[in-house]
């Protein structure tokens, strides 16, 4: 009994000892930090901890130059490695963060929105008329076309008030413009002089309507369209050292619109006057020669006109 409580009081002591030796330590190692304040306490990651590896994406869809500026947004401090030539996006991330970055990516990666446009261009020949006068004289801003709006341009043109000058069908990406001539080319000939010979030569001259429009498609499938619109038409002619030369008529207007997916507008305003000469002769004496002219007489008519367009976009689901 005594030898038993002999060993027990002397690892008890021995325990004690170690105690306070490892009290010591950490009192000399705390001086030592706080002695010297450039060290620096080290931590090690595990040994099966995933290091960083390079990986990279192919796109097929969305350009590089315009992935570009949203790389920002997935990952501002991250160094982008960009191929344009070979259409890839790659990085230097842990194996976690780059599923999360190429989920992202794979969502900007997909085709341009696509729209399609209807389109009306109406020609309003007869302004006194009640339905222009009450719906399209005063005309500003675009408005939104119901029944009432409807009704009245199909009896303007069944009526002879109005005509239908083109309706196309554009289909674009949004963001990239579209465009469409629907004309003729009117020929004229004009005299040349040169090395004091004079000749005579035959040129065109491009009529009809010129329609640039750059649809933007929101994510909401709501359109904003930048629309141009140009309107050219012979209004006379002019003689010139015996030689009749056309004179061009031309209505310009710009416009940018948003409008809801499916629904249509109308705008107006493209006013154009022109003065139209035309001959009226009496019967038989009017052709005579010499004295004709004596039964012939200019009738000069003020023709006004205005333009108006309907658009109506619909989206395209890829």
């Amino acid at each position: 009994m005594g030898c038993n409580s002999f060993i027990k009081s002397i690892n008890s002591n021995k325990n004690k000892g170690v105690a306070v030796m490892k009290v010591l330590l950490l009192i000399l190692f705390s001086m030592f930090i706080y002695a010297n304040p450039q060290a620096a306490i080290l931590a090690y990651e595990p040994v099966n901890a995933a290091l960083p590896e390079f990986y990279f994406i192919k796109l097929k869809y969305i350009k590089t130059h315009d992935v570009l500026p949203l790389l920002r947004g997935i990952c501002n401090d991250c160094n982008w490695v960009i191929s344009h030539s070979r259409q890839t996006v790659g990085l230097t991330a842990k194996k976690d963060d780059w599923k999360r970055f190429r989920k992202t990516i794979r969502k900007l990666d997909r085709p341009a929105p696509q729209v399609s446009l209807k389109i009306d261009i109406i020609e309003v020949g007869n302004l006194n008329s009640e339905r222009y006068q009450q719906l399209f004289a005063n005309l500003t801003e675009p408005i939104m076309v119901g029944e009432t709006i409807e009704s009245s341009l199909q009896l303007m043109i069944s009526s002879g008030n109005a005509k239908i000058v083109s309706s196309p069908k554009l289909v674009g990406v949004s963001g990239y413009p579209l465009l469409l001539n629907v004309g003729e080319k009117i020929p004229y000939i004009s005299s040349v002089e040169n090395n004091g010979y004079r000749s005579t030569q035959l040129n065109y001259i491009d009529t009809g309507v010129s329609l640039e429009i750059t649809p933007f498609i929101h994510y909401n499938k709501d359109v904003d369209l930048s629309i141009k619109l140009n309107y050219s038409t012979i209004n006379g002619y002019r003689t010139e050292m015996g030689v009749d030369l056309p004179i061009l008529a031309s209505r310009r207007s710009q416009v940018d619109i948003q409008v809801f997916e499916g629904k249509t507008v109308v705008f107006a305003g493209l006013l154009d006057k022109a003065e139209h000469i035309s001959i009226e002769k009496v019967p038989v004496l009017g052709n005579l020669p010499f004295v004709g002219f004596l039964f012939q007489r200019k009738v000069t008519q003020l023709k006004q006109t205005d333009l108006i367009l309907k658009v109506t976009p619909v989206v395209i689901d890829l």
